[in-house]
């Protein structure tokens, strides 16, 4: 038998010949991983809900009754190539009295005023969203300067800015916040789980101690652990995976009546592959790395 072979053998009766510190392992290991993916969650959460909010939030460019239509949609098709605008919507004169007649159909009176008029008094104008409230003001600025800003009668970012710097303030608030934690409970994880692997090597250390004597490799003696390791990384990556499709199955429509627009169970079954391979590549990670360090001070007789 190979020595590749007897490492992996060894490994393998390690981990079921203590299969109580094996289990004990893999929930350390499990609670470790269950904070990645809720960061994971939480990071999709706070993302689509801000995206929700931008989304609600524009800047509308009203335009002179003398605005030549091809003027008009030269200015929109400028606005959509910058880099920070997300949308702009063109609303004609005509679609604005339309939209003003069927929102308001149910005004008898309303209506009867406006049937009175012998022109459409409405102004044409352009909705505009940005890819973030950070960027309003760029593009309030590019539009102050534009070329043909005769054809511009107004713009309403005034009004709206109270809401987009507020908008601003939070989601700047929430990443700052998101990365802060993420940077500690990392930490943590990591932390603990490598002080758990170190508690179970330390219970072979005699074991160990014999093996370097009577000359054993170094790589012979870790290679089991590291094994182990790995097995420990992918069961505790496996059942990580299961519990948290269960649990966001049952809390998805509960957190989609909170924040508006998410799906935690679409989210998680679309990226179910790619969050399964992350969360194997970490538990392996920490697993094989935690043996590795852990071993080396037992390696030294």
């Amino acid at each position: 038998m190979s020595s590749l072979s007897r490492i992996i053998k060894y490994g393998w009766l390690g981990f079921v010949r203590n299969i109580w510190i094996s289990t004990a392992t893999i929930s350390i290991m499990v609670l470790a991983l269950s904070v990645m993916s809720v960061l994971l969650v939480l990071g999709y959460i706070t993302d689509t809900f801000v995206g929700e909010l931008q989304g609600k939030i524009d800047v509308s460019v009203y335009l002179t009754q003398e605005a030549e239509e091809a003027k008009i949609l030269q200015l929109q098709y400028t606005l959509g190539g910058r880099p920070e605008v997300a949308e702009v919507e063109y609303v004609s004169r005509d679609e604005a009295l339309s939209i003003f007649r069927e929102r308001h159909k149910a005004n008898t009176l309303l209506m009867a005023s406006l049937e009175e008029l012998d022109t459409n008094p409405f102004q044409a104008s352009l909705n505009i969203k940005a890819q973030k409230a950070s960027q309003f003001d760029a593009i309030v600025n590019f539009i102050e300067g534009y070329k043909d800003a005769d054809i511009i009668e107004k713009v309403n970012y005034k009004e709206n800015e109270k809401v987009i710097q507020r908008l601003h303030a939070i989601t700047s608030s929430i990443e700052r916040i998101g990365a802060f934690f993420t940077l500690m409970l990392s930490l943590v994880v990591v932390l603990v789980t490598f002080n758990t692997i170190r508690l179970v090597i330390y219970s072979y250390r005699e074991e160990i101690a014999v093996m370097k004597l009577v000359g054993a490799s170094d790589w012979f003696i870790r290679g089991p652990f590291i094994v182990t390791g790995l097995l420990y990384g992918v069961i505790a990556a496996a059942v990580t995976w299961f519990v948290f499709f269960l649990t966001v199955w049952i809390l998805s429509e509960k957190t989609g009546a909170i924040f508006p627009g998410t799906d935690i169970f679409a989210y998680w079954t679309n990226n179910s592959f790619a969050i399964f391979l992350l969360l194997v590549s970490l538990g392996v990670g920490l697993g094989a790395l935690s043996s590795f360090i852990a071993i080396r001070r037992y390696l030294r007789v």
